[in-house]
């Protein structure tokens, strides 16, 4: 029988750096789930009319896409609120997704959104979607 070699992703982490080319990161609390789209590849439709009836694409530029986080919102932290005021005033800052055995994903990113839920039988929950721009590197 064949074991797995899957890791476990209790101790990720998502985190932002504290002030923009410092190097720190903090972590942002209260992550419970983290969820990249992935990179990409983007394509044009260069398609002729002679072309016989087929499209054809010619890629163009990769992106980054998009991270998405679910938080147990805190109004009264103080990175929940700042990621609250990068949103709203279209900060660019650097983001890391750390792994348990300490590999990482980096980039940089804008906060799309961070719509937080307030049901009554639940703790306020915020759904983070970060917007990246530029190359994703790291460690994987």
């Amino acid at each position: 029988m064949t074991s797995t070699t899957a890791q476990h992703a209790y101790g990720s982490q998502l985190q932002r750096e504290t002030s923009p080319g410092n190097g720190i990161f903090a972590t942002i609390a209260n992550v419970t789930n983290i969820q990249p789209s992935g990179p990409k590849r983007k394509f044009v439709d260069t398609s002729q009319l002679s072309g016989g009836g087929w499209d054809e694409q010619t890629p163009v530029l990769n992106s980054g896409g998009t991270v998405s986080a679910d938080i147990d919102f805190n109004t009264s932290d103080p990175l929940h609120l700042q990621l609250r005021q990068d949103q709203l005033s279209g900060t660019k800052s650097n983001y890391r997704e750390v792994y348990p055995d300490t590999t990482y994903t980096a980039f940089a990113a804008f906060v799309e959104s961070l719509p937080v839920d307030a049901k009554v039988s639940d703790v306020l929950k915020g759904k983070l979607v970060l917007q990246l721009t530029g190359p994703v590197t790291g460690t994987v």
